[in-house]
């Protein structure tokens, strides 16, 4: 293949430049596509009250595919192993609770037990859940689909569950 000189690079780069520009010779081109502002996080993931905390009451209210912050409920984060939020954490959650629940204690590692039990604000699953961090800005990166922060009682809850060996209960 014959290599190219100069010229032919000066004029790629002229027709280049010129699909670039609009009949009055301004360069166009740039526009803001998409709001680059960060999210608004007003919305809360969950009613506030909070509930006993069960692994069968966190489940239905926060994990399962009914509910506001469900880990599968929009078909592209935890409910399948073909969904894109399995892959970057092997956090399966599906429509099972007990699958769910092996799942944050198994291969993802969101939950240690016994480990977790003394300290459980610092376990995976706390790390990435949103929430208040007390100047009203939220911290960790869950739920994608809505955004939404967790109550300080819905965080409590998930704590004490934790802290209890987090039971199949």
């Amino acid at each position: 293949m014959r290599a190219r000189g100069p010229a032919f690079l000066f004029g790629m780069v002229v027709v280049a430049l010129a699909a670039c520009s609009d009949a009055s010779s301004d360069v166009t081109g740039g526009e803001q596509k998409f709001d680059t502002a960060p999210p608004k996080f007003t919305d809360t993931c969950d009613d506030g009250k909070g509930g006993a905390p069960t692994w069968s009451g966190v489940y239905t209210d926060y994990f399962s595919p009914t509910s506001r912050s469900g880990c599968a409920g929009d078909k592209a984060c935890h409910g399948t192993q073909n969904e894109p939020g399995f892959g970057s954490s092997q956090f399966l959650c599906g429509a099972d609770k007990g699958a769910c629940r092996d799942s944050l204690l198994g291969g993802s590692g969101l939950v240690q037990v016994p480990k977790d039990q003394a300290t459980p604000d610092k376990s995976g699953l706390l790390s990435v859940i949103r929430r208040d961090d007390g100047a009203g800005k939220p911290r960790g990166t869950m739920p994608k689909r809505p955004q939404c922060t967790f109550s300080k009682a819905a965080i409590d809850r998930i704590q004490a569950w934790i802290k209890n060996g987090a039971a199949n209960d």
